[in-house]
């Protein structure tokens, strides 16, 4: 929405396709990550066989600890049908940057969150739990991994932040289990509420309603903004509000605390760390004056609040 409005988009089915493309490119973002832990795996083998291999090995190197190796959740993807299929075809391949996750094995070689790993009871939870260590302690935050994926796409350096909840998500959700587990959808398709009956759908309305109510929604935020020039507000802030503004008063099933809260946390993520007093401080007083209006028709689960 933000490229769209700041490149002077007018086309809205352009602007459709944009957006449904962008979360097309979310599902190889995460199959990128998945394959990322695979390689890890596979660099660790090869680093513990160099290390058997030397003139005058240690005794550690002799005997490795094979833990992480054997890891019960990456073997389990690893042979999960629909993992495979999609790195398949997304053609993912870590090969090229193989030296970069060399030194993040090193890194969580050399760690606390390592030694204690090898340490617990080998089961497939701890193995997991790791798992998830090894992507929020090491991962998310590597700046190599950041500047990878931006340059790979140009929806991936917001959706990076996103990813981390999904893998969490996902990792935490996965069963030991021989039959194959299907791999999470982007987009759900099973109905959360009486209007909406899958993400998509919902996204598409947004989206539209957001660019269709532009003008109403700036002169709202306007009519806020004392002794302001609408220049100076942050153009990201100006957007969060009309998307927050756009559910308040044209999705009747949403709660208004829901959509103030949502835009409220977006705002933690993509816009300054004060934005968020600006931005709850304009809903506010917004969300007064629709309801002394009466412009706020809520029905269903938006009548709760």
């Amino acid at each position: 929405m933000y490229s769209f409005f700041y490149s002077g988009g007018t086309n809205l089915e352009y602007g459709e396709k944009e957006l449904l493309r962008s979360i097309d490119k979310t599902k190889e973002l995460f199959i990128w990550q998945l394959a990322l832990a695979i390689k890890l795996v596979d660099v660790a083998a090869a680093i513990t066989e160099i290390g058997k291999k030397k003139f005058f090995p240690t005794a550690e190197e002799l005997n490795p600890n094979i833990r992480f190796i054997n890891n019960k959740f990456i073997a389990g993807i690893r042979q999960n049908p629909d993992v495979i299929a999609n790195i398949n075809k997304y053609k993912v391949s870590w090969d090229d940057n193989t030296e970069a996750i060399r030194r993040l094995y090193l890194a969580i070689k050399d760690s606390e969150q390592y030694k204690q790993y090898l340490e617990s009871e080998d089961t497939f939870s701890n193995d997991k739990d790791f798992i998830i260590t090894v992507y929020t302690d090491f991962v998310f935050d590597n700046d190599f991994f950041a500047d990878f994926y931006e340059t790979k796409s140009i929806y991936w350096y917001t959706d990076f932040c996103f990813m981390n909840f999904v893998m969490v998500k996902f990792i935490d959700g996965y069963k030991f289990s021989e039959e194959s587990q299907p791999l999470p959808e982007m987009i759900k398709t099973v109905a959360y509420d009486t209007e909406y009956q899958d993400d998509k759908k919902f996204i598409i309305d947004l989206f539209d309603k957001v660019v269709i109510h532009k003008e109403r929604n700036y002169n709202y935020i306007q009519s806020k903004v004392i002794n302001w020039e609408m220049e100076r507000v942050s153009a990201m802030d100006t957007l969060i509000i009309e998307m927050a503004i756009t559910e308040i008063l044209d999705f009747p099933t949403i709660p208004v605390k829901v959509s103030m809260n949502e835009y409220i946390e977006l705002s933690k993520i993509f816009s300054t760390p004060k934005s968020k007093f600006f931005i709850n401080g304009i809903l506010d007083s917004l969300v007064e004056d629709f309801n002394k209006k009466n412009l706020i028709n809520k029905t269903g689960r938006g009548l709760l609040g």
